[in-house]
């Protein structure tokens, strides 16, 4: 697996001023190089079904402070970090469809 992350997502890695805190995030999602589907898919796509397609959204969550949603492409081998929700952010429609519309931007 390749990891690919957006724009979005790294702003937002780069708005943690915790160096631990981001050192746990980038090692979390480069373990996710071995076990991609790690990750427990977000309980708002029950909600929001039709943005689960066509690769599976899931998450990292880190207790308290954030939760790293990123999508599975396992027919090409790629993680694409699509965004980082910070403690008491609200997930809503439009916070997901505003992360995953910066999947074609980034770097890998």
């Amino acid at each position: 697996m390749r990891i690919f992350w957006s724009e979005p997502a790294i702003e937002q890695l780069e708005e943690v001023r915790e160096l631990h805190l981001r050192r746990a995030i980038f090692r979390a999602v480069m373990g996710l190089v071995q076990f991609p589907k790690k990750g427990p898919r977000p309980p708002e796509l029950s909600l929001y079904p039709e943005l689960d397609s066509p690769h599976p959204l899931r998450e990292l969550i880190f207790p308290g402070l954030c939760r790293l949603f990123y999508r599975l492409d396992e027919k090409k081998g790629i993680v694409r970090v699509v965004g980082i929700a910070f403690r008491g952010q609200d997930v809503s429609r439009s916070w997901l469809e505003e992360a995953m519309r910066g999947l074609g931007t980034g770097r890998e």
